[in-house]
């Protein structure tokens, strides 16, 4: 593609067709430093396109449950919060490929792709968006264009057990349970699994203790207990 052809104007964001999602995270997983990311929850994927050529990816998921930044910014209470959660949505993956590398481009797809979520949350999901968050590492990102700093977070992506479950595959994951249950938790039909965040518990650094532990749905039994290191972030608001 010759780059003095490609015309913003006539980039198209959509949601990818359920036939071209092994395409969308064989892309993601090649090429974003964090990998693809699982359709778990609720969850968007955009592919933007030019004359039928991908040229971006986008993610949209469900937010975060817990963030101090974003919540003291909002200033709600914990019942508003719990309440009104699913109106935020978390912009979890961003990608431009490599053929669509042009300046721009990456301002383009995310104002038609922000314009058009809510629309499409609604749709897929029953309710709308009143507003969009994102997580930017600073160690990786100089800074963020057109978006609302409202503060920094420990352990945000990194820690949460939602974000370790979608990096494991699905299938791998339920052949693996089961033969963990049979050796180590036999006497349980099911586990539960919970991640938490410490408050009071911090270590040298002054970093909360984050951890997760499984639990036999039958003996109540606590099979293991795992700390989690902090991964800080900067969130953003749109």
């Amino acid at each position: 593609m010759a780059r003095s052809a490609l015309n913003l104007l006539n980039i198209t964001p959509r949601p990818a067709a359920v036939d071209k999602e092994p395409r969308f995270k064989t892309l993601l997983d090649a090429y974003h430093y964090l990998g693809a990311v699982a359709k778990i929850g609720h969850t968007l994927w955009y592919v933007a396109t030019w004359q039928g050529q991908w040229l971006a990816l986008l993610v949209i998921s469900a937010a975060a449950w817990k963030c101090a930044a974003r919540d003291r910014w909002i200033d709600w209470d914990r019942r508003y919060q719990y309440d009104r959660l699913h109106l935020i949505a978390n912009k979890s993956r961003f990608l431009i490929l490599p053929e669509g590398r042009r300046p721009n481009l990456a301002s383009r797809v995310l104002g038609l792709c922000e314009r058009r979520v809510a629309a499409d949350w609604q749709a897929h999901f029953g309710y709308p968006l009143w507003l969009l968050e994102t997580v930017v590492d600073p160690r990786l990102f100089r800074g963020i264009r057109y978006w609302l700093e409202v503060g920094e977070t420990r352990g945000y992506r990194r820690t949460r057990i939602r974000d370790v479950l979608t990096r494991v595959d699905p299938e791998t994951l339920d052949r693996a349970l089961p033969g963990w249950n049979a050796q180590h938790a036999a006497a349980d039909e099911g586990l539960a699994l919970d991640g938490k965040t410490l408050r009071n518990a911090r270590d040298a650094d002054g970093d909360q203790t984050h951890i997760l532990g499984v639990v036999g749905h039958q003996t109540q039994r606590g099979h293991t207990q795992k700390k989690s290191p902090p991964c800080p972030s900067t969130v953003a608001m749109s």
